[in-house]
């Protein structure tokens, strides 16, 4: 769905977001009548997008799992920077394990994308769940905030500075 709640073909999605050109978005739309543009996953919903690429529900054709899927768009694939903080992200998604942090499960390159394989985390964000019930009592946000820095104390020991922190990236989780 775009942001207005109307449903939204995936290809016309990523071009009013400029993640492909319309010539690209008409190559991906053949792909997609055999899955999707990435190898070994059928793309399900459109979950959100950001700095570095967009992300979708997927189906891992070779388990069956839902994962989230992250695809860099071409443009940034071939932009050096781009590719090399993608791919360190993805080595470093997969390489740390905790309770408060995604990891990753896959990376890959695949009809000039870049993409990254993530456990999905069911449920609404952090900013779904303020927008739905508003300001949350003390104790529940202080329960959220103790998770995420558990999280980010996680990578910190890991010499790594996580740079995408926010709302929409956090699951709303008690406890």
């Amino acid at each position: 769905r775009d942001r207005k709640g109307r449903t939204t073909k995936i290809g016309t999605l990523l071009v009013r977001r400029g993640f492909l050109s319309k010539d690209e978005a008409k190559r991906l739309l053949k792909i997609q009548r055999h899955d999707g543009p990435i190898d070994g996953y059928r793309l399900l919903e459109h979950l959100g997008t950001g700095g570095m690429g967009a992300v979708f529900r997927a189906l891992r054709k070779s388990t069956g799992d839902e994962v989230a899927l992250k695809i860099l768009p071409p443009s940034a694939t071939r932009n050096k920077r781009f590719r090399a903080r993608f791919l360190r992200e993805a080595q470093v998604s997969a390489r740390l394990e905790h309770p408060n942090l995604v990891r990753a499960c896959d990376q890959g390159e695949s009809d000039e994308h870049l993409y990254m394989a993530m456990e999905l985390v069911d449920g609404p964000t952090a900013r779904e769940v303020t927008k739905r019930v508003g300001a949350l009592p003390e104790d529940e946000v202080l329960a959220y905030f103790r998770q995420l820095l558990e999280g980010m104390q996680h990578y910190w020991g890991a010499r790594i500075l996580h740079r995408d922190t926010k709302p929409e990236n956090a699951a709303a989780r008690p406890g």
